[in-house]
């Protein structure tokens, strides 16, 4: 199955153990879900991660407390994560055609 449109929430993040969780608006019966991912459970001090990632969306009842034809639809997004000593950064694209190319190298450089 196919979503012509994801609507986001807000991005769950705080930190690297926690893995991300996106907030996603069901495209189907509308309803908010956090959907999470691990990204592991011990880290370096400067760490970087830029790649798809799979998300599922969870199981759920829709408006008629059915199951939601959503459920378990997987959701690709390009998720890219550095930290150092100035912190911690975050950056979440789509994967659809318009961000096939992913998220740039360095993407979290200010010039």
């Amino acid at each position: 199955m196919t979503y012509k449109k994801l609507f986001f929430d807000s991005i769950d993040f705080v930190r690297l153990e926690d893995g991300v969780g996106v907030w996603l608006v069901c495209p189907v019966c509308k309803r908010r879900k956090l959907i999470t991912r691990s990204i592991g459970t011990t880290f370096p001090a400067t760490f970087d991660i830029n790649r798809k990632i799979s998300f599922t969306i969870p199981t759920h009842q829709n408006i008629e407390e059915t199951l939601c034809d959503a459920s378990g639809v997987d959701v690709e997004l390009f998720v890219a994560i550095h930290r150092d000593a100035t912190g911690l950064q975050y950056c979440i694209q789509r994967s659809d055609a318009e961000g096939t190319n992913g998220i740039p190298i360095n993407w979290w450089v200010t010039p």
